[in-house]
């Protein structure tokens, strides 16, 4: 992410980072010294402060909620969600630029998970 020039679009299946910046959560909880509306301290701090380190860096980043886990093999399953995202954020997105972007969410999540094991499995060292 170091060329400026570049409109950003992040896709996820996590409406948790895409609400956060849909709905500028994090405002919020810089003004709160990092406490989320409940008063509590904002999980995972350090990764949301790299990715907003990053994010202004951009003049246009924009956040899409894909469906998660879909079987990108499913031609129905994908052509169904993709109209879906077409109406929900009123964008005219090619079906293949779509498919990409939910193939690329599903790796994104498998590497994820596996992570997540080799952490457990560390920890059970």
């Amino acid at each position: 992410m170091t060329n400026r020039k570049h409109a950003v679009q992040v896709f996820s299946d996590s409406a948790y980072i895409v609400n956060c910046f849909q709905q500028k959560w994090y405002v919020g909880w810089l003004k709160r010294n990092w406490q989320n509306s409940k008063k509590q301290p904002v999980e995972n701090r350090d990764l949301w402060e790299a990715i907003l380190n990053l994010v202004k860096l951009h003049p246009s980043v924009s956040f899409y909620k894909v469906k998660g886990h879909l079987n990108i093999d499913d031609e129905a399953a994908i052509k169904k969600w993709h109209a879906k995202f077409k109406a929900d954020y009123n964008i005219d997105m090619p079906y293949d630029v779509y498919k990409t972007a939910v193939a690329y969410n599903n790796r994104a999540d498998a590497l994820a998970n596996v992570g997540i094991e080799q952490l457990k499995e560390n920890d059970n060292e």
